[in-house]
């Protein structure tokens, strides 16, 4: 299944640009709006209340359980466009798994609870993996991408575990 979205280059200029992947950036562009402005409305504000503190959100009133729901709801309609348009980009193989671990690296370098961190996080493991693959392909045979990924993982979760941007809350019991 296709998603109707042409495959003769487009240029511009003297670049070449990919027409899915222009569409794959609008597509993000627009989830990203459309959760800003979410996240403004009432029951954006409960969301990111139960986020907070679902005890607290629990206490005053609101449906944490609704609340998680929806949270899931929302993920699944995010990663379901994703696994669509990156399906069309790359295909799907057995190689499609490898993108797991660098979701989870972006998630946990940029802090799990930070949109702009995620963001800023990806951008971080692009060019510190490829730059590290330059470096490292010619001296190991090749392959370090996934290697460069995990390492990136590690000593985020050991150096800075709530991320670049995550919120440090300390809970004493």
């Amino acid at each position: 299944m296709e998603l109707g979205v042409s495959y003769e280059p487009l240029f511009v200029g003297d670049i070449f640009v990919s027409r899915i992947h222009l569409v794959g950036a609008a597509v993000t562009i627009a989830f990203f709006v459309a959760f800003m402005l979410f996240f403004r409305t009432r029951t954006g504000v409960k969301l990111r209340a139960i986020a907070d503190d679902y005890m607290a959100s629990w206490s005053v009133g609101i449906s944490v359980e609704r609340g998680v729901g929806l949270s899931w709801a929302l993920a699944s309609v995010v990663a379901l466009g994703a696994g669509v348009i990156w399906g069309e980009i790359q295909g799907v193989d057995q190689s499609l798994s490898l993108l797991l671990l660098k979701g989870l690296t972006v998630a946990v370098l940029g802090g799990l609870d930070s949109i702009l961190g995620a963001v800023i996080a990806g951008l971080i493991l692009g060019i510190v993996e490829n730059v590290g693959a330059d470096f490292l392909d010619p001296l190991v045979g090749g392959g370090s991408r996934e290697l460069i990924v995990a390492a990136v993982l590690i000593l985020t979760v050991m150096i800075r575990p709530h991320g670049l941007f995550g919120r440090h809350d300390i809970e004493r019991v």
